[in-house]
């Protein structure tokens, strides 16, 4: 059984907004960027260095949003104690905050002897991402049965090799 000629025609209107709204702005763009100033934009040593230092502030902020942020999930996904809500309430608060908010709480409370400089902007990601780690890390843990953890102990684990090998 063959489809409808007008079925068989139908991919064109799709076709044709796609070509219109993604194709044709993409080719524009990739004229844009691929012009001779451009690559010699490109070509010199300062747009390297920027990304080279964003990259190390983003690796250094993510490493200290873990140090931080895990041993938080840890104990507020594991442990029942009175204020955990609460705890947890305030781990989540920069998550919500805006960006703009952390960064001028950040600047007056560290004043001017920071700066703008490497460290101000490395706490201050770290700061923000904490939050990140400690709400999807602690939902992911506590999802799992405590009981594996209690048996991997029962079975002469060290807690630390029973925390590395459960979860």
């Amino acid at each position: 059984m063959t489809a409808p000629t007008w079925l068989r025609w139908a991919w064109i209107a799709p076709a044709g907004f796609l070509l219109a709204f993604m194709v044709v702005p993409l080719v524009s763009l990739a004229g844009q960027v691929l012009s001779p100033g451009t690559i010699e934009y490109v070509s010199d040593s300062l747009p390297w260095r920027v990304a080279g230092l964003a990259t190390v502030q983003a690796l250094a902020s993510t490493a200290v949003s873990l140090v931080v942020g895990l041993p938080m999930a840890n104990v507020l996904t594991r442990y029942r104690f009175p204020g955990r809500r609460w705890a947890l309430a305030l781990a989540t608060v920069p998550f919500v905050l805006p960006t703009v908010v952390v960064a001028l709480a950040f600047r007056s409370l560290v004043g001017s002897d920071l700066g703008s400089g490497f460290l101000i902007v490395v706490l201050a990601h770290a700061y923000l991402n904490m939050a990140v780690v400690v709400r999807i890390v602690g939902a992911r843990w506590s999802t799992i049965d405590p009981r594996l953890d209690i048996a991997a102990r029962t079975l002469g684990a060290s807690r630390w090799t029973a925390f590395r090998t459960v979860t």
